[in-house]
């Protein structure tokens, strides 16, 4: 690759970064939005009790969650 061809693709690389972190920013906001109001919640798959750690983590290592992993006291 040419040293001016380099040079173009890292001019361009930076000119994404705004965009990119504008949309970002803009996406973080309406989760929070959305947190706040109630409407979006994390998906609780199974609840384990502190004493289970350890089946807790062998159930996630297993890839057999789909959504979160609870422990609780």
């Amino acid at each position: 690759m040419r040293r001016a061809e380099l040079g173009r693709i890292k001019r361009l690389r930076g000119s994404e970064v705004r965009p990119q972190a504008t949309v970002a920013r803009c996406v973080m906001q309406a989760l929070l939005q959305g947190v706040a109001e109630g409407w979006v919640r994390p998906h609780v798959d199974k609840t384990f009790a502190l004493a289970q750690a350890g089946e807790a983590q062998a159930y996630i290592e297993a890839r057999r969650n789909t959504g979160k992993v609870v422990l609780t006291t």
